[in-house]
């Protein structure tokens, strides 16, 4: 293991991902440490190593100090990075400050220190150590600042005179033993939380500095324990920045429109920007951006509030974008209109039905809220890149100046000249915040290194974000449109760090592919391809070599792994069946039957908890009985309390004081392990009654004892003496749990259920859990929207809604992610090399069903997991169809095709947008379908073509709005397909198919199939893995197929050659300008032309008067029925309903008004 690691580290490769994941106890972090040791020891090895963990006590630190064995050395290379509040707690109170500096600053800090570290602190309320932490927190804060100014006023020089002075004038010294990280660029190897790596750190004698940037990381290289499980709190970190910075963002545009129109920035402050613009014209000045924000003020009557036309309904309604809108507006209605209504000086937002809309739209004067919602985003999102830009170069100036002068100041930091431009711009210390989230988000960007390729508009990429429209009586007048924005995910957080560095995860469960549990696998693969690596077989091999010897005493016989199932063959008995079972005792089984039956629970939900309470009374007497287990972990996903009816602590109290009486047995005492500020302190306390030779029931959730949790204790004296311990490895004084019980893994997602626990925290998360499911396939659209609804409606405290939860529930991610659950919680029971005889797994027959076996390498378990999993083969229930699953990412697919397509329309075009559009088209053309190894390398056949099913190469879909909802069918015939469609789709059923774009009839025009040929362009439907997705098939393919073939008529028939419109201003207003002035525009119709709508005139002509063009032909390619020329009143839109006929030949009237037109240009 250590040599793959450094074989890793060691290789010519500059980055990437080498994930180990062999199981608990097979020492990933003993040699891991090594690994460290061993590199950090060649003095020709120059990079940094982070190592990362999701706890902070679980860093290893002992490890790596036993892996040096030179405590002097192990203090110069090492350090151990915490939070700055932790390094105060630990250790202002032991370090001697001079008088001098003992200031208010300093008194206030150490007398909260003090204060929240004495004894009984974890005793005191939470409201007061809540209150109590605050405050220390932010004198902390203030403290820092103080530090600040002693040392940028009593210390002179340049950063490195600075820590010279700290370190060796005794005046100054403390500051580094309270703050270590003031020494940080002079250690080789730092240990600390995930949590902490993800923020900034503060070294005092330069500018803070993120550690997740790619100045820091490059050459450098990052070890993350737990690697599966840092997904959860890199997540919780983004959406914590995500719930600080909500905010109405069209109030921040009307401020900044005002803020803009009235100030003017101080040439000293702007002028050095100023001039680094000049000749950059793509990077945007403050002239630019108040001509954008003066343009979206007048555009969208922001002049005006916006205000919902609902009288009194308080109902909130959400916009929620992930490259399309969807929309969960009040009274289920899915359409949303905006009237600028100059009477009322009001901008009106309705809510409405299909029907409705249809009937009171207008097209050309209602305010596209979309559209607003975009630009506003876009403007906001762009005014930040700029704040950013500007502040560079103005902290770049400041310092010159202060230079020049010899100011007696620190030297002035980006953070500080953002903080200085947001200040002129915003009042508000809030909409500050949000603007330094914006400023830094864009700093994690991943780039994909082909040059001709598309970007990244995936979910992992882009994340999501949503509007809420808020009426409330301190707004009455205004309806509040608040923006959520997730722009990062833990896919994109860990891509940008292994494109910038080495990163080597640990985790036994590291390869379990779910995406509720862990990163996106084929995400990962896909975009760092062969620089994400695994261990070696040969490693595999020899790990489990050396583990069979390791593990013989199971193999002999000294160690017995127990699995017991409490409930098999229980299934179908009554509750008192049970009871008489587990008890063996009438007055027992009376007084517990009565006692379940009384239980105030819901009818609907009473049978589940009853036999819930009925498999731990089996636990419990299994426990009683045996007097060779000691220590017993009972795991559920929630933890009994007392009085609640569900999970009464009191009555397990109760069955075990009673069973005990009646059979004279000692009682155990029962515990209960939960999460929180106290769980350390109980957690210690629990292993010490353990190690004193206490029997004790422990009931504990999965959560809480999941990844990293340590709970081996001390052997107690009386199994030392019993010679009941078997040792089967390194000597240690500490031994494992002596049995667990595998409760019910449940609300494995977010329990949106509990309507008054979904707060916008729990929307999120639920948010990312609905969005990773369908990203992975494992949803359809139509389950997203339904889904998206009800996190809504949860989170508005309304649950009327009709979710596909049993979807959800029985997903593959769901039930890999219990499996990794299952496989850490008996890994508690895997820590040390200290076992009883007699282990015991106790579990029930619905969890052994639930578990996914073929999704792990049983071969590499431990004994106990081993026994575990071959046990629930035999309870294996199937995994949702294959069949599903393609047609889930067929659906996926065309969304994304359509979204990517649309945002590209969207925007002005530029030569990279020009390009990409072009490499769509062609990429449509030579591929209409293609093997899947070709899109290992195209990122268009990788994100937007579908699994060719059969290799049929042809199939049906329907859509509705445009390709705004699609529904693909690669498995029924059309009439099966049809019945299953609601009316608005049934009316669109489309036909992916050679035959339906018509392509054989292009090649009876005579030399065209030929022309394809040496285009290099496909000239049949291939019988490969990949086919179009419909919306490439119909809004490229087939319009590319027009184009092409156009153009290639009518330059034979013309003898000319079509221009080309490279102008980006003109780009696809049209194909080609025939002549100066004159344009054509090829179609491939199924359907004449002839009858245009007038709406259809209208478009051509503004695009017409946009570029200033005198004339328009647009011309259908093929034949279909009789039709003649026409045109529009002025002349200037020319309709050919087809150029060639059904034999491929020429329409000769058609050619000879286009020679004319020609003949007369010149």
């Amino acid at each position: 293991m250590k040599k793959n690691i450094l074989d890793f580290i060691d290789s010519g490769r500059e980055n990437g991902l080498l994930l180990v994941d062999p199981n608990t106890g097979s020492g990933k972090t003993f040699w891991s440490c090594q690994a460290i040791h061993d590199y950090a020891r060649n003095p020709n090895n120059k990079k940094k190593i982070f190592f990362t963990t999701t706890l902070l006590k679980n860093l290893p630190e002992d490890e790596l100090k036993k892996a040096y064995n030179n405590e002097v050395l192990y203090k110069k290379e090492v350090l151990v990075i915490k939070s700055n509040v932790d390094f105060v707690k630990e250790n202002i109170t032991r370090v001697k400050v001079p008088e001098e500096f003992q200031g208010d600053e300093y008194q206030s800090l150490y007398h909260l220190v003090e204060a929240c570290t004495e004894p009984n602190y974890g005793k005191t309320p939470g409201i007061y150590r809540e209150e109590m932490d605050k405050r220390l927190s932010e004198a902390e804060v203030v403290f820092r600042k103080y530090l600040r100014k002693i040392i940028t006023t009593q210390m002179k020089g340049s950063e490195q005179e600075k820590k010279d002075n700290i370190r060796h004038n005794s005046k100054y010294r403390w500051i580094g033993e309270i703050y270590p990280t003031v020494f940080t660029d002079d250690f080789k190897i730092y240990l600390l939380s995930i949590s902490k790596f993800l923020r900034r750190n503060d070294t005092l004698v330069k500018p803070s500095y993120p550690f997740i940037s790619a100045d820091v990381l490059k050459n450098s290289i990052v070890f993350i324990d737990e690697f599966d499980a840092s997904k959860d709190t890199i997540q919780e970190f983004i959406i914590e920045k995500a719930v600080e910075s909500q905010n109405d963002y069209l109030d921040m545009v009307k401020e900044l429109h005002g803020r803009m129109r009235d100030y003017r920035p101080a040439s000293s402050f702007y002028g050095s920007y100023e001039k680094y613009v000049e000749n950059k014209p793509y990077l945007r000045t403050l002239k630019t951006l108040q001509k954008e924000v003066e343009g979206l003020y007048e555009k969208y009557a922001l002049y005006f509030n916006y205000k919902t036309n609902d009288g009194f309904d308080r109902s909130r309604s959400f916009l929620f974008f992930d490259g399309a809108f969807r929309s969960y507006l009040s009274n289920n209605n899915h359409y949303i209109r905006c009237v600028k209504d100059g009477d009322n000086q009001q901008v009106k937002i309705y809510y409405e039905n299909k029907d409705v809309y249809e009937k009171n739209r207008d097209l050309d004067n209602d305010i596209n809220i979309y559209s607003l919602l975009r630009d506003v985003t876009h403007f906001l999102n762009e005014f930040a890149r700029f704040i950013a830009n500007w502040a560079e170069r103005y902290a770049v100036a400041e310092n010159i100046k202060r230079k020049k002068q010899n100011a007696v100041l620190e030297s002035y930091t980006v953070e500080d000249a953002v903080d200085t431009i947001c200040d002129a711009y915003f009042r508000s210390k809030h909409l500050n915040n949000i603007f330094h989230d914006l400023i830094t988000s864009s700093s994690i960007r991943n780039i994909r290194e082909e040059e001709t390729v598309i970007d990244d508009f995936s979910f992992f990429n882009r994340g999501f974000k949503f509007f809420e429209f808020v009426d409330g009586d301190k707004h009455n007048e205004e309806t509040k449109i608040n923006f959520i924005q997730i722009d990062e995910t833990p896919e994109k957080i860990l891509l940008f760090l292994a494109k910038n560095t080495k990163v080597i995860g640990l985790s036994a469960t590291g390869r379990i592919n779910s995406v509720l549990s862990n990163y996106s696998q084929k995400y990962l693969r896909n975009e760092l391809k062969d620089s994400l690596l695994m261990l070696t077989e040969d490693t595999y091999e020899s790990l489990k070599k050396s583990q069979e010897e390791k593990w013989s005493p199971y193999q002999d016989g000294s160690i017995k792994v127990n699995i017991e199932s409490v409930d098999r063959g229980e299934e179908n008995k009554s509750i008192q069946e049970r009871l008489k079972q587990i008890t063996q005792n009438k007055d027992l089984e009376r007084n517990f039957s009565r006692m379940l039956e009384n239980l105030d629970i819901q009818q609907s939900n009473k049978e589940y908890y009853q036999k819930r309470y009925c498999n731990i009374f089996a636990v419990l007497k299994n426990f009683i009985d045996n007097e060779n287990v000691e220590s017993l972990l009972c795991l559920n996903m929630a933890l009994p309390k007392r009085n609640l009816a569900t999970f009464d602590l009191g009555v397990f109290e109760r069955f075990v004081e009673q069973y005990c009486k009646v059979y004279g047995k000692s009682s155990p005492k029962i515990k209960v392990l939960k999460s929180g500020s106290d769980f350390e302190d109980e957690k210690d306390s629990l292993l010490k009654e353990l190690a004193n030779g206490e029997k004790i029931f422990v009931f504990s959730a999965y959560k809480t004892i999941g990844a990293g949790q340590n709970l081996q204790y001390k052997i107690p004296q009386r199994d030392i003496d019993s010679e009941s311990i078997v040792q089967i490895g390194r000597k240690q004084d500490v031994k494992d749990f002596d049995a667990i019980y595998l409760g019910d893994v449940t609300n494995v997602v977010t329990n949106i259920n509990d309507v008054k626990k979904i707060r916008m925290k729990e929307l999120l998360e639920f948010l990312f859990e609905i969005k990773y499911l369908y990203e992975n396939n494992e949803i359809s659209p139509r389950d997203l929207n339904q889904l998206v609804q009800a996190g809504f409606k949860a989170y508005t405290n309304k649950n009327d809604y009709n979710a596909p939860m049993e979807v959800v529930r029985h997903s593959t991610s769901v039930r890999r992610k219990i499996t990794r659950d299952v496989i850490q919680a008996v890994g508690r029971l895997c820590r040390t090399n200290n076992k009883k005889k007699d282990i015991f797994i106790y579990t029930n027959n619905a969890l052994l069903a639930t578990l996914d076996v073929a999704s792990v390498r049983v071969d590499l378990m431990n004994p106990e997991l081993k026994k575990l999993f071959e046990i629930a083969a035999n309870f294996a229930q199937s995994l949702p169809e294959e069949k599903s699953l393609v047609e889930n990412e067929a659906n996926r697919k065309s969304e994304s095709a359509n979204s990517y397509i649309q945002g590209m329309l969207r925007h002005d075009w530029t030569l990279k947008s020009m390009r990409l559009w072009t490499e769509l088209r062609e990429c449509t053309l030579r591929h209409p379908t293609a093997p899947s190894n070709l899109a290992e390398k195209d990122h268009i056949l990788g994100d937007y073509y579908i699994q060719n099913f059969e290799n049929r190469s042809n199939y049906y879909y329907a859509q509705k709005g445009d390709f705004s909802g699609i529904i693909v069918n690669l498995f029924k015939d059309r009439s099966d397909f049809e019945k299953g469609l609601d009316e608005e789709y049934a009316r669109n059923i489309g036909h992916v198919s050679e035959k339906s774009a018509r392509l054989q009839q292009f090649f009876l025009y005579s030399g065209m199939k030929k022309h394809f040929e040496k285009m290099h362009y496909a000239t049949e439907f291939g019988k490969d893995d990949l086919i179009l997705s419909p919306v490439l098939f119909n809004n490229i393919y087939k319009g590319a197929l027009g184009e092409i073939a156009g153009r290639f008529i009518l330059e034979q028939e013309l003898n000319l050659t079509l221009k080309e419109i490279e102008d980006p201003a003109n780009f696809e207003f049209f194909d080609f300008m025939l002549i100066d002035g004159v344009y054509v525009d090829f179609k491939h119709w199924k359907r004449t032309v002839a009858k245009s709508t007038e709406r259809f005139h209208s478009e051509i002509e503004k695009k017409l008067n946009t570029i200033g063009a005198k004339k328009a032909y647009v011309i259908n390619i093929i034949k279909e029925g009789e039709s003649v020329i026409s045109s529009d009143k002025d002349g200037k839109i020319i309709e050919i309903p087809w150029l060639i006929d059904e034999k491929g030949m020429p329409n000769e009237s058609a050619i000879k008004m286009l020679i004319e037109e020609v003949h007369n240009g010149k």
